[in-house]
């Protein structure tokens, strides 16, 4: 998402909150807002994880990655990249 705001020249802050960054990506390509269950859905991983006191179990995990893997096959669609 970050690299579709660089490309869009939209400034955006240092963040690794996945669902403010789908909200600024939304205003160039409305239609990223399908991704918005999948960012919600990794938007903990992607912050509470990063500091002590937080885990996922495996069952968390598996279904992070299932929700990564489907926002990358979007994304990389997205930009014309291989899937």
């Amino acid at each position: 998402m970050k690299a579709k705001l660089n490309e869009a020249g939209i400034f955006f802050t240092k963040t690794h909150n996945l669902e403010d960054l789908l909200k600024l990506v939304t205003t160039v390509e409305p239609s990223w807002a399908v991704l918005q269950p999948q960012m919600a859905a990794l938007n903990p991983y992607a912050v509470l994880t990063r500091y002590p006191g937080y885990d996922a179990t495996k069952a968390d995990a598996k279904a992070a990655i299932k929700d990564c893997r489907e926002a990358r096959r979007f994304i990389r669609t997205a930009f014309g990249l291989p899937v």
